[in-house]
This record gives structure tokens, C-alpha cells and sequence, in this order.
């Protein structure tokens, strides 16, 4: 049984950020995709997980050479898409 005195003591939380807006829950574990076949897959996987892990829509080489533009549209298509059930997106 705690004493009263160490229940009087604020958790660090409290008393660091008291009054502002908690910060968002961050992904431990951060997948990698370059195509649209993968990126589909690790979206489907994380509807179904919850956000578990982040998606990173890898651009730098993911995109066949002289392509990059094509990719890029691709990738903004495929995170815009219902596919995206999370809303979350991040690019490299």
C-alpha cells in the first residue's frame, strides 16, 4: 500500500505537461515499400493490424530510372485512394 506521501507526487506527465495536448501515438516499426504492388499490400496489412507500423513509400529507389515523376504520381494516387484507410502517409 503506497504511503500518502508518494501518492501526493504527480507522475512526470503531469507535471512536465500539464494542460497541453498529449503527444501522438508513434509507430515502433517502420515498413518499407517501393511499389505499388507492395505499398497495396502493407496499406491492406496495416487496415487490418491497426497502425502498428508506419509505411514509408520509399521514392529514392523504388522508381525505375528515368520513371521518377510517373512513381511519385503513383505513390500520391495509391495514399489518396481508399486504400489508405488510416490516412497516414509519409514519403522519402
Amino acid at each position: 500500500m503506497p504511503s500518502s506521501r508518494t501518492s501526493r507526487v504527480p507522475h512526470p506527465r503531469d507535471a512536465l505537461f500539464a494542460g497541453e495536448r498529449p503527444f501522438p501515438v508513434i509507430p515502433a516499426c517502420e515498413h518499407f515499400a517501393g511499389s505499388e504492388k507492395l505499398i497495396g499490400k502493407a496499406l491492406e496489412l496495416q487496415a487490418k493490424t491497426g497502425p502498428l507500423f508506419d509505411v514509408t513509400c520509399d521514392c529514392e529507389d523504388g522508381a525505375e530510372a528515368g520513371k521518377e515523376k510517373e512513381h511519385a504520381e503513383m505513390i500520391v494516387d495509391v495514399l489518396t485512394s481508399p486504400k489508405n484507410t488510416l490516412g497516414i502517409f509519409k514519403t522519402i
